[in-house]
């Protein structure tokens, strides 16, 4: 008994400092997608890594009406907290939008932290999809000055460096 009660500490040691070790191209860890993720600045965050899951439905893409819808949900910087974070373009093909709702492209922004929730949306900014194919992956960029749903007279949250690699989902 002793021997295993051993062996599982010296698994989960081990199985923690790998969870721990950061990734240059993967600040967050190897349970996140180096492929889906943004920095974030502004409301305490600064340089803040939010990455989606490291599983294919975290990151999805679909053409509803000929709109093309991107969302991507995974962890902020913070352990407790997650995010789900939807793009909408004019339509599903590659190319590159400003931030104007009249237009069709939005880009919005939950932050979830147990029974608190923060939204915001983009009151600025540009979504570039690389490729957008029939089947397979859409990829692109993005960045954006979000303002809190609540408040939109000031943009407190900045988004650099965006990035989507999202599998598309057939309708």
């Amino acid at each position: 008994m002793r021997s295993t009660s051993t062996l599982l500490s010296i698994v989960l040691v081990v199985c923690t400092l790998v969870a721990c070790q950061r990734d240059p191209d993967n600040p967050a860890g190897p349970l996140t997608s180096s492929k889906n993720r943004m920095t974030v600045n502004g409301e305490g965050y600064t340089n803040a890594s939010f990455n989606t899951l490291n599983i294919d439905t975290a990151a999805v893409a679909t053409t509803q009406n000929d709109v093309g819808v991107i969302t991507l949900t995974g962890i902020t910087s913070r352990i407790t907290e997650g995010f789900n974070l939807t793009i909408t373009t004019a339509s599903a093909a590659a190319g590159t939008w400003q931030v104007n709702a009249l237009q069709g492209t939005t880009i919005n922004l939950v932050i979830t932290d147990g029974d608190s929730t923060r939204t915001y949306t983009a009151m600025t900014g540009s979504v570039q999809v690389s490729s957008w194919p029939a089947t397979g992956r859409v990829t692109g960029t993005f960045s954006g000055n979000f303002a809190r749903t609540s408040d939109l007279s000031t943009t407190p949250l900045q988004i650099t460096a965006g990035e989507f690699d999202a599998g598309i989902i057939v309708r």
